[in-house]
């Protein structure tokens, strides 16, 4: 390890021991009542009743414009993963008013391939782009082929190999300087969109209707990997695992309610059964047919409403439990190409229909924000955003 890239390190925790204690930071933090277990302070977060906070999904793609961020790299090499994380870190809190504040916990995020890596699919880093999970490759054509996907033991499993070398060096470099800890990388994808792309998405999907029992095979597979690796996360970190579910495959119509009760949700189930309880579910997509059958997990903390999602329909189902609703706005049609008028038409609508259902657990998020303009254009229609926000929840 060099010196160098130590100091450097050092140099930028100051940085942020600097933004954890300010005021602001703080008056942020007071905007969210956590609700998962210590140990996850970075991931989901969800409102209090009185003031209501958003923030930015401000994607990899977006730092490679902003800060020339090899994505590729950020994702292999744990100094310039430490090291741009921190700088992405002190540019959002000095430059973006959203409501995200920061803590002396420093997250690893391997990107939408860690999953699939430690199934052994095929990952594409490139770097100027998300990683490409792709399918071509695909593994798992019978029954058998499972048999040769990696277990889940940290001390074989390939790709665990890697991720605790890259855990270690970052430890390393941190010190535990300032009281700053770095966190293992923690699973959130869920069981059947992993399977979608080691079984080839059309072919899987054909499956669901030609081959059942090789569907449920895999996703059942998928489902025990998981299951083991997260007790083995439970052993090195001492942390009690928290199940969150990235769905973001899970679409109607690709996927119909009966689908969704034979193929998803009795893995779902599983997976509550571990803790009895849901931590965050999550779809980008459509899942307005779908909430009745999500719904049938009986405890979920905090669950996605989409721009293509119904909101009103996701809070008749779930108001009267104690689920909190992240609400996310299209980042193209109600942020970067969005005149004020519609902002704050769109802003005040959801306002509106969490008032009318007299819902105050929820936030707001921006929706994936990529580049698609020039760089201060984009940043100022970002900025009046905010502002509008401002105005319709403060």
């Amino acid at each position: 390890m060099k010196v160098k890239q130590v100091d450097n390190i050092k140099k930028l925790l100051d940085k942020m021991s600097d933004i954890v204690e300010r005021a602001k930071n703080k008056n942020r933090q007071k905007d969210w009542n956590r609700i998962f277990a210590e140990g996850t302070k970075q991931q989901i977060r969800v409102t209090q009743a009185d003031n209501i906070p958003c923030t930015l999904f401000l994607g990899s793609t977006y730092w490679n414009k902003k800060i020339d961020l090899n994505i590729g790299k950020y994702y292999a090499d744990a100094y310039y993963h430490l090291e741009n994380y921190l700088k992405i870190a002190i540019e959002r809190f000095e430059n973006y008013e959203d409501s995200t504040f920061f803590e002396k916990t420093i997250p690893i995020n391997l990107g939408v391939g860690f999953e699939t890596e430690l199934l052994g699919g095929n990952v594409i880093y490139l770097p100027d782009k998300d990683p490409w999970v792709g399918t071509e490759g695909n593994v798992i054509k019978e029954i058998d082929d499972i048999d040769e996907l990696p277990d889940a033991d940290f001390s074989t499993n390939k790709y665990m190999l890697f991720v605790s070398d890259f855990y270690e060096e970052m430890c390393s470099l941190v010190d535990d300087y300032n009281g700053f800890e770095v966190k293992f990388p923690d699973w959130f994808r869920g069981a059947f969109p992993l399977a979608l792309e080691l079984g080839g998405w059309e072919d899987f999907l054909i499956n669901t209707i030609a081959r059942k029992e090789l569907v449920h095979s895999l996703v059942r597979f998928i489902t025990e990997f998981r299951i083991s690796w997260c007790k083995e996360r439970e052993k090195l970190t001492g942390e009690k695992t928290i199940i969150r579910l990235g769905n973001d495959e899970i679409n109607y119509p690709t996927i119909s309610p009966s689908l969704y009760e034979e193929f998803i949700l009795p893995y779902e189930l599983m997976l509550y059964n571990m803790g009895n309880k849901i931590s965050y579910w999550h779809s980008c997509g459509n899942i307005t047919p779908l909430v009745n059958s999500i719904a049938k997990i009986p405890s979920i903390d905090l669950i996605q409403v989409s721009p293509f999602t119904d909101l009103e329909k996701v809070i008749e189902v779930f108001s009267e439990r104690s689920t909190a609703f992240q609400i996310w706005m299209h980042p193209v049609r109600d942020i970067l190409f969005a005149s004020m008028e519609h902002v704050e038409n769109a802003l005040s609508n959801i306002k509106m229909t969490c008032e009318r259902y007299g819902v105050h657990n929820y936030c707001i998020v921006s929706g994936h924000i990529q580049p698609m303009m020039e760089l201060n254009k984009q940043e100022e229609q970002i900025s009046q955003w905010l502002n509008m926000f401002q105005k319709i929840f403060r």
